[in-house]
């Protein structure tokens, strides 16, 4: 059985929010979309998920057995992305230097942790270009 971590990130968003409108919109989808990862997830899990009416959704039992199993997976997934974002959202100082020394004028940046790479050659009228 294989399934996506959107699929599951929606069936834990329907599950939370008790609502595929609600679900959606804090999946950046539209509730059509989000009903389609719903139903490819059921069909390959081979049952339902969710009891679903006009005003109530809930969960089956098999969708709470799920959600229960899920849930530390879901966390860790969720975990992992506030650290990536968070590593990319830092803004890191860069201080480059040059070297004389080579037949071609390289430029180095150097990073926290004080080695330099090679960002090559950049030449504009004489002045150093920020990438």
């Amino acid at each position: 059985m294989e399934f996506t971590s959107r699929q599951l990130r929606a069936f834990h968003l329907v599950a939370q929010h008790r609502s595929f409108a609600r679900a959606a919109e804090a999946l950046f989808v539209t509730p059509s979309r989000l009903s389609v990862l719903i139903r490819e997830l059921e069909r390959q899990l081979g049952f339902r998920l969710f009891d679903r009416t006009t005003r109530h959704v809930g969960l089956t039992a098999q969708g709470g057995d799920l959600l229960a199993v899920t849930q530390p997976a879901v966390r860790t997934l969720d975990a992992c992305d506030a650290q990536y974002r968070a590593s990319r959202s830092r803004k890191e100082q860069v201080h480059l230097d040059r070297d004389d020394t080579l037949d071609r004028r390289e430029y180095f940046a150097r990073g926290k942790s004080g080695s330099f790479v090679s960002t090559g050659p950049i030449y504009t009228s004489g002045y150093l270009m920020a990438a």
